[in-house]
């Protein structure tokens, strides 16, 4: 078959160039895994199908498989001749193949996307940050967003369509761009295969939008109504943000009309990661968070969970409200997320409000000026942990062994060769007596008493408390007890215990008296557990907590919402 020049230049855009990118991601990237994603499939007799297509691999190229799938859709939808035709002069045949899409393919409303995700590998999509959004999302983050017809609607990195398909089919006037060629050869087609009858060929552009040069065509369309997308997650921003999804959001935001709205799905880690701050700055400066809307379902392959973040330009306002995946709804006042250093973005209800400033006005005190040290990480635990105990080896706790106010029996032991090991605190710190050992990762605050110089593994890290007026053991108490937990999670919503938190959480100021009969309470649940019930109830007593506020501090414990391991939480 003889193409022209002109056809071979639009199949080489077909075929992007990922080795830069290759080389800055972790081992996922390099995965061949291909997978189904299920949660797309809303026809089960889609799967075979999309099964029957891996074997074209072994002799057509992605882009082939996909051109002659487009071509199908839009023969089948019967568009218009005029769209069809100008479809054929961009896309020309290159090959033979020819697929027929099932009678019943019109029955999923992306078929084309969900079969580009099942084709690419596993390291493309990591690469790319390309997790295709379901048609019931981006059909309620449209729902949210009020758009009306004719309307003017952006999906910047708009993938196979599926946000400019549901306003397309609200009516809007709709212009996407993406920087991967075949997808935006799928959404054109996609946009042509379910409205065949449109008067104009889609507006979907082959571009970087985070390229100012090339942001210019998509500028020079605007300003728009409205926006809303699924930007790609993880990559490293060339701006003051650490987020590439981050960086996406704001400059969407600035092709909005005066009034415009934009709803984005996001990682859920921006709204509280300390990385993150400036995402959150600057959302609550330049414009009005309408809504946060929290996901329980998570994409195939992808640990994160995610929100929307449904924002207006406009001037900031009150209140911000929140949904839970269980659909309960919250208004938070826009000053709770004032209340951590790093502009913690958390559902806090104004009774949760209240019990924070009841805290922090006996909490004037901290842990900043505490000794802290992190576990050995040996760079090979295999070699280096032993199960048995000899002349040569000394127990090393990981965060296991770490119980509320006393450490379980060690199970590993470990020659102390600092200068073989790849991280180590000074030895002072290990060697003194008594510390605090505390679970690094966990939906916990776990602190346990160690009176015997104890070495500790990564899992398992150091805290030497100097906190004027408290023990080490009122410290200890304070930090297991379910109020400190509950701060805990209402602020930070991490699963890693790290340092910085913990010293933004307010410690009480305490009379001698007072932290004497800490103290004793704290020594006597070290030897006995059910003392520790005792201890708690002297905590909330200093904070002259009322039955209500107790009831909540144990609603937040147990809470899925505030539990950073739970699938729901955010």
């Amino acid at each position: 078959m003889t193409i022209s020049s002109a056809t071979k230049r639009n199949w080489q855009k077909l075929a992007p160039n990922l080795g830069d990118k290759l080389k800055s991601r972790a081992n996922k990237s390099r995965s061949q895994k291909t997978f189904i994603p299920l949660e797309r499939i809303q026809n089960k007799d889609s799967v075979p199908f999309i099964e029957s297509l891996f074997a074209l691999r072994e002799r057509f190229s992605i882009a082939q498989i996909m051109h002659a799938l487009c071509l199908n859709a839009i023969d089948k939808s019967r568009a218009k001749e005029p769209l069809a035709r100008r479809f054929l002069d961009e896309y020309p045949r290159v090959s033979d193949l020819t697929i027929v899409l099932p009678d019943n393919f019109d029955k999923e409303s992306d078929l084309l996307g969900t079969i580009y995700q099942s084709l690419l590998s596993e390291g493309d999509k990591n690469i790319r940050g390309s997790y295709y959004t379901t048609q019931k999302t981006a059909r309620l983050m449209l729902q949210e967003l009020d758009i009306s017809s004719g309307e003017k609607f952006l999906d910047p990195c708009c993938g196979s369509g599926i946000f400019l398909l549901e306003a397309a089919r609200l009516g809007c006037s709709v212009v996407g761009n993406d920087i991967d060629p075949i997808a935006v050869m799928i959404a054109k087609a996609n946009l042509i295969a379910q409205n065949p009858e449109a008067l104009h060929y889609p507006d979907v552009r082959l571009l970087n939008f985070l390229n100012p040069e090339e942001r210019k065509q998509i500028e020079d369309i605007g300003p728009f109504d409205a926006s809303a997308s699924n930007p790609p997650w993880g990559g490293e921003a060339r701006t003051v943000f650490n987020e590439t999804a981050s960086e996406f959001f704001f400059a969407a935001f600035d092709l909005l009309k005066k009034g415009g709205k934009q709803n984005f799905l996001l990682p859920s880690s921006l709204l509280n990661v300390a990385k993150h701050r400036r995402f959150r700055e600057s959302a609550l400066k330049e414009g009005r968070i309408l809504q946060i809307r929290v996901f329980s379902e998570r994409f195939t392959s992808v640990q994160t969970n995610f929100v929307s973040f449904l924002y207006q330009k406009s001037a900031p306002a009150e209140p911000v409200r929140f949904v839970r995946s269980d659909g309960k709804t919250t208004d938070i006042p826009l000053h709770s997320f004032e209340l951590t250093a790093h502009k913690t973005f958390l559902p806090v209800s104004r009774e949760a409000l209240e019990l924070l400033n009841q805290v922090k006005k006996k909490g004037t005190l901290s842990l900043v000026n505490s000794r802290w040290g992190l576990g050995i990480v040996t760079g090979n635990n295999q070699t280096c942990l032993k199960t048995e105990q000899t002349d040569e080896l000394e127990p090393i706790y990981t965060g296991k062994e770490i119980q509320p106010y006393r450490l379980s029996a060690p199970k590993r032991f470990i020659r102390f060769t600092p200068q073989n090991f790849q991280q180590c605190a000074p030895e002072a710190l290990f060697r003194t007596s008594p510390k605090l050992l505390y679970k690094f990762i966990g939906s916990k605050l776990v602190f346990a008493i160690d009176n015997e110089r104890s070495l500790a593994l990564n899992s398992a890290n150091i805290l030497i408390p100097d906190v004027e007026g408290l023990s080490i053991y009122s410290v200890m108490g304070l930090l297991n007890s379910p109020l400190f937990n509950a701060l805990h999670r209402m602020l930070f919503k991490e699963i890693k215990i790290l340092k910085g938190n913990l010293c933004q959480l307010p410690l009480p100021r305490l009379s001698p008296e007072e932290d004497t009969a800490l103290t004793e309470a704290v020594k006597a649940a070290i030897e006995n557990p059910d003392r520790e019930d005792t201890v708690n109830r002297l905590i909330e007593d200093l904070y002259e907590l009322t039955p209500q506020q107790r009831l909540l501090i144990q609603s937040i414990f147990q809470d899925n919402l505030w539990n950073p391991g739970n699938r729901q939480a955010l």
